[in-house]
């Protein structure tokens, strides 16, 4: 028996689909396993606005809180938002896994850590800086096991902010977001950014200042 050859179309796209195939495992690209890091930040920034410390996980559109646990002060972070996760003031918000090649890379997706930087009394109401460190890790196979993460982006935000007598109501006066190339990606230690704010005893305005960066920034907020 012979059987008839496949005709010049199914040749063709047996050809493209192949090809797509290989692209897609080549290149890790898929995708359902891409998301979105909106919903993240507006978890973060609703936490901040409140005034109130978190470690949420976020699962098919879901929130799963998880303990803080931690009573110590952010003071001595010195404006790290790295630093202050781990205070009584840290905001952690995780997002879901994103795999690459079926499943074989793995660990991928956005982190957002930081907190409550600095809280300067400036008569009523008062005024906070508050600071976000985010992460993009692209996924990566975990083996051997004590393998980290092969790529990673790095990117702050910066928030000033007016709260009420309340301390769970607050707006925000100025955003700031800084992104490579201001951010360079570099050793633990070595390239820490920083922000701090001071008010301006001549004029009513307050000076913010991030350390750390490509090169240096500060910029007056006049109020």
């Amino acid at each position: 028996m012979h059987w008839p050859l496949p005709s010049r179309t199914n040749r063709v796209g047996r050809l493209g689909l192949f090809g797509v195939i290989s692209i897609t495992l080549l290149t890790g690209f898929s995708p359902d396993a891409l998301t979105s890091r909106a919903p993240l930040d507006v978890i973060w920034e609703r936490h901040m606005l409140n005034g109130m410390p978190a470690n949420i996980y976020v699962e098919d559109g879901h929130e799963v809180a998880r303990a803080t646990g931690s009573t110590e002060p952010f003071e001595p972070t010195r404006g790290n938002p790295a630093s202050v996760t781990y205070s009584k003031e840290g905001i952690i918000v995780t997002g879901p896994q994103e795999t690459r090649m079926l499943g074989l890379r793995r660990h991928g997706g956005w982190s957002l850590h930081g907190g409550r930087l600095q809280r300067l009394a400036a008569g009523d109401p008062g005024f906070e800086l508050y600071g976000k460190h985010v992460i993009c890790t692209a996924p990566y196979f975990p083996f051997p096991f004590h393998r980290g993460p092969q790529e990673q982006q790095w990117s702050y935000e910066f928030f000033l902010l007016k709260r009420d007598q309340t301390g769970r109501a607050a707006q925000i006066i100025r955003k700031w977001v800084f992104e490579p190339p201001m951010v360079i990606l570099g050793p633990p230690g070595r390239y820490e950014v920083s922000a701090d704010m001071k008010r301006d005893p001549s004029a009513p305005g307050i000076t913010v200042t991030v350390h750390g960066l490509a090169k240096p920034f500060e910029e007056r907020v006049a109020f």
